[in-house]
């Protein structure tokens, strides 16, 4: 069942807890965001208003559900062919839509996943994150962290450099549900890795989001550089909050590309 953002409640968190299977923590975290979420106004900070309008975003309608449709737009069938080979994950939605993760690369401890199955495989991780991001923030951050619907893991090991970016391609699906994107990714003590991440949504007669929050983990000596590419149609909103955090001697670079 959907709902818009404007009559979110705990029991549609609850349904998007309970149809993935979530342990009893996450659920309490979801729910714990939500009101953390219901009591904050929207943003009013002038250095954040300067340069967006969080308004522009209605949420009478933006359609949220635990899922949404697993159809591959017509326009993103080249591109994907473009990746068959590459080191990536593809979501549609809110839906994997394939991974594809050499098997050299897996057998030096790269992991690439959904959200869904690092909850399960890679709880104390997941845990770290989430246990990193304040709620208390901003509206933006409580309400990803109550109403995720998708998100991606990644986990670079001590020491592994990638001589290759990995791919992060994330659609809007085409029924018009939005999505709440939860990624985070770990670079372990002196790896070295490049992300390109691609951003899509179809072209629509009504408002649809991607609200996404990005949680990086950059131990010692390690360097992870990130590119964004968001080519969105225009009736879509997106907003991004990503938080790092750097050990000694670490690095992070981010570069963004709005078409």
């Amino acid at each position: 069942m959907s709902q818009t953002l404007s009559k979110i409640n705990s029991r549609d968190i609850e349904e998007i807890s309970s149809s993935h299977n979530e342990p009893i923590w996450l659920k309490q975290y979801r729910q714990n965001s939500l009101s953390i979420y219901d009591a904050l106004p929207i943003e009013t900070s002038p250095l954040y208003n300067k340069y967006t309008d969080a308004k522009r975003m209605d949420p009478q309608q933006v359609y949220f559900s635990a899922s949404t449709a697993k159809t591959v737009p017509t326009f993103l069938q080249k591109r994907l062919y473009e990746l068959e080979k590459e080191t990536c994950i593809i979501q549609i939605g809110s839906n994997t839509h394939k991974i594809h993760l050499p098997e050299e690369l897996k057998s030096k401890g790269l992991v690439i996943t959904s959200i869904d199955d690092a909850i399960k495989n890679n709880p104390e991780l997941v845990k770290k994150a989430l246990e990193s991001s304040n709620s208390k923030e901003d509206k933006f951050t409580a309400l990803n962290n109550a109403a995720f619907n998708s998100g991606i893991f990644i986990h670079i090991p001590r020491n592994l450099v990638l001589e290759k970016p990995i791919h992060i391609l994330s659609c809007l699906s085409d029924d018009g549900i939005s999505t709440i994107a939860r990624n985070i990714i770990f670079a372990d003590e002196s790896s070295k890795a490049t992300i390109v991440q691609e951003l899509y949504s179809s072209k629509s007669e009504k408002q649809q989001a991607y609200l996404e929050l990005l949680n990086t983990n950059i131990a010692q000596n390690a360097q992870l550089d990130f590119t964004t590419l968001q080519m969105m149609d225009q009736t879509t909103v997106n907003f991004s909050t990503r938080r790092t955090d750097l050990a000694r001697d670490s690095k992070v670079n981010w570069y963004s590309g709005l078409f």
